[in-house]
């Protein structure tokens, strides 16, 4: 809202676009002051919670001026974030060869997917007698192994998933 064009021709002198189109008529509402899209980043990290002491899966915001709104904790018991970037590297088809972390990106634009791992555990205790048993397990959490603390009687579990990045050009 607020601006939009009307026509597009090619190879006109002017603002053009990726395809070498330029607007040639060009509608706009100066009254409407519209926002096409607001600049923000997101930064989600895992600390402890100051309250609890748990570790926390919190997000940090921060605008285009560069303001923040500081951490906001989402998810209680989050021990574990992980994060893998699919690499279309090999044979350029969209779908990814291997996986990387943010280090091992040489090229952004290789990326198509992004794994996400979390470890996390349960923040309720049950009561169940089982729950003292201790923990020796070595969790997988996105290709990076965990060994959480010994004895302390957590359940976890580890969830994850894959997201495909659209829109890409092969």
């Amino acid at each position: 809202p607020g601006n939009r064009c009307g026509t597009w021709e090619h190879n006109v002198t002017g603002s053009s676009n990726a395809a070498n189109n330029a607007c040639t008529e060009m509608f706009a509402n100066p009254q409407a002051q519209a926002e096409i899209g607001k600049l923000e980043t997101a930064v989600f990290y895992v600390a402890k919670d100051p309250v609890s002491g748990r570790p926390t899966l919190y997000r940090n915001v921060i605008n285009a001026s560069g303001a923040s709104t500081g951490g906001q904790a989402l998810v209680e018991g989050v021990e574990s974030l992980q994060v893998l970037y699919g690499l279309d590297d090999v044979n350029p088809d969209g779908a990814p060869d291997h996986y990387v972390t943010a280090n091992n990106v040489a090229d952004p634009s290789q990326i198509v997917s992004v794994r996400i791992g979390m470890l996390i555990h349960g923040v309720n205790a049950t009561g169940a007698a089982s729950d003292s048993a201790p923990d020796t397990d070595i969790y997988n959490v996105a290709g990076t192994n965990i060994d959480p603390t010994p004895n302390d009687g957590l359940r976890r579990r580890v969830f994850s998933t894959t997201l495909q990045l659209r829109n890409r050009s092969f």
